[in-house]
């Protein structure tokens, strides 16, 4: 019987896996930016909506928790920013007055989602 050499050890199989979520992770991160983009333009042109907002807090909710476990800390705090804001307007608020408290903000964050996938996406 002969034998084969293994060569991988369990600590590259496992830093090659961590590797590939990360991966999975940024091309995420590419199509919420593709979205965000349409959204802005969309708000730009016709105005906020309160669906357009609730979408933009969904997607930040999601980063906001995936992102701290891959190491992007950054990335999951400014999204948990734009989720708080989004969500604590008031009731008596409209949607284009919530965007205008956030849009800076918004704008910043989609900058850092850009550079994240500039740095780590080569």
């Amino acid at each position: 019987m002969t034998q084969t050499a293994f060569t991988e050890t369990p600590v590259d199989a496992l830093q090659q896996g961590l590797a590939n979520i990360r991966n999975r992770f940024l091309l995420a991160v590419y199509d919420h930016i593709l979205v965000f983009e349409k959204y802005v333009e969309d708000i730009e042109t016709s105005g906020a909506t309160q669906a357009t907002l609730d979408d933009v807090a969904a997607r930040c909710h999601k980063l906001a928790g995936t992102a701290p476990t891959l190491g992007f800390g950054e990335i999951g705090d400014r999204a948990r920013e734009i989720e708080m804001s989004i969500a604590s307007r008031e009731a008596s608020q409209t949607a284009d007055a919530t965007w205008k408290e956030t849009k800076t903000n918004f704008n910043t964050f989609l900058e850092l989602l850009e550079t994240s996938i500039d740095v780590w996406g080569e």
